[in-house]
């Protein structure tokens, strides 16, 4: 089964999201292939519209941030030189440029495909990742 561009750019953007959460926990991340071609691919399915064509901005902001080697470490100090804030404003401009604005449902969809459904969840979590999920089958 071939996967739509919209699972695909939800792959990413979980794949992203794993990169912020190292990031946040005051990680610096190694300037890699990997993350080159991840922030690559996110920015070839973004739709361009008249006020971003090409427009390379929150993506180059996401490398810089989250390889971004700043003396000090730890968690204190990536909240404290804005490296978490910053990933997360890159994701969140990612998001919508690839059409999947993180909402409350994404937020919730890609926390499950991150960490796996929590062990007390009910049925509201898993709702909200199966109309997440179906909505990105349909498009």
């Amino acid at each position: 089964m071939r996967l739509t561009r919209k699972q695909l750019a939800f792959r990413a953007l979980v794949a992203l999201e794993e990169v912020a959460d190292q990031v946040r926990s005051g990680e610096v991340v190694p300037r890699s292939h990997q993350l080159r071609f991840l922030l690559a691919f996110l920015h070839h399915i973004a739709t361009p519209d008249e006020h971003n064509v090409g427009d390379r901005a929150p993506f180059d902001a996401f490398w810089r941030a989250a390889t971004r080697n700043d003396p000090g470490t730890g968690i204190a100090h990536a909240h404290q030189n804005g490296r978490g804030g910053d990933v997360g404003t890159a994701i969140t401009a990612i998001s919508r440029r690839i059409g999947l604005p993180i909402t409350i449902d994404m937020g919730v969809a890609i926390a499950h495909a991150l960490r796996g459904r929590p062990p007390h969840a009910h049925q509201d979590h898993d709702d909200q990742v199966r109309r997440v999920l179906e909505m990105i089958a349909r498009s």
